[in-house]
């Protein structure tokens, strides 16, 4: 499985063995995690990204 993320999220063009449902799902979790960010905190928009796409690529 590949699995890459993009500014607006995990997308099927930049995926592969990923169900719409799957990425619709893991996309949903992103944005939990992101929710709680202050607006223009970057660094830590990239880390909580960073940190979820290293998580779900160890599921």
């Amino acid at each position: 499985m590949v699995l890459n993320i993009q500014a607006d999220g995990f997308q099927q063009d930049s995926t592969e063995d990923y169900s719409d449902e799957q990425l619709d799902t893991l996309n949903a979790e992103l944005g939990e995690r992101i929710a709680d960010i202050v607006d223009g905190d970057m660094d830590s928009y990239y880390q909580t990204v960073k940190s979820f796409a290293d998580e779900v690529a160890r599921r």
